[in-house]
């Protein structure tokens, strides 16, 4: 969780990730005080367990990784 420390919070409409060209919260789904996407989203989409749509649910990649979507955080 150090990776996001000092982000504002990213949001579909509010783009304050250091990702050049995209937005984490519409890429993943879920705002976040995102630094470049890939640590954790813990308010993004429930979407039941191991999925196939990495980064798209609720994930915490140092637990299950990116794949698996935590039912609640």
């Amino acid at each position: 969780m150090t990776y996001h420390i000092s982000m504002q919070f990213s949001t579909k409409d509010n783009d304050n990730d250091r990702w050049d060209g995209n937005n984490c919260a519409s890429e993943h789904t879920g705002g976040w005080w995102y630094n470049q996407c890939e640590s954790a989203n813990l308010n993004g989409q429930y979407l039941a367990g191991l999925s196939p749509q990495e980064y798209k649910g609720i994930y915490w990649s140092e637990w299950q990784g990116p794949s698996y979507s935590l039912k609640k955080n």
